[in-house]
């Protein structure tokens, strides 16, 4: 015979608190069905699309572009994302309504990107986003 506590639910000592251990357990996992939508449309529709990869002279610095677009109710750019240690990237570059990189490295930690020059090792970033 089916028992509420097979499902996690230890205290029936009534309806109304079998009934708010119910409520919590649904409540969880239409939450969690809601993330992991929203988690997949992101990522399928979200329209970022890495393109170009560019490494120092020395290869210490690694420099991932992706190019990005919003749909018709948004806007398209470049973003730039500095490749750290184990998994971690940094936004280094982002640059609105524009759809090409031009990267010219002067240095191994020196670069020049669309004519903005960025000293790696000293942690500048380049943000551009009105025109």
């Amino acid at each position: 015979m089916f028992d509420v506590r097979d499902i996690g639910i230890k205290e029936k000592r009534s309806w109304k608190s079998i009934g708010r251990s119910f409520f919590s357990i649904i409540f969880s996992l239409l939450l969690c069905i809601v993330l992991v939508i929203s988690i997949l449309i992101s990522h399928f529709l979200g329209g970022n699309e890495l393109f170009k990869t560019v490494k120092s002279a020395d290869g210490h610095y690694v420099i991932d572009f992706y190019r990005w677009d919003e749909g018709a109710t948004g806007t398209y750019g470049i973003r730039g994302e500095l490749q750290g240690a184990l998994w971690f990237k940094r936004s280094i570059y982002l640059e609105k309504e524009t759809n090409i990189v031009s990267v010219d490295w002067k240095s191994n930690s020196k670069v020049v990107i669309n004519g903005k020059e960025l000293e790696l090792s000293k942690g500048e970033v380049f943000y551009y986003e009105d025109r």
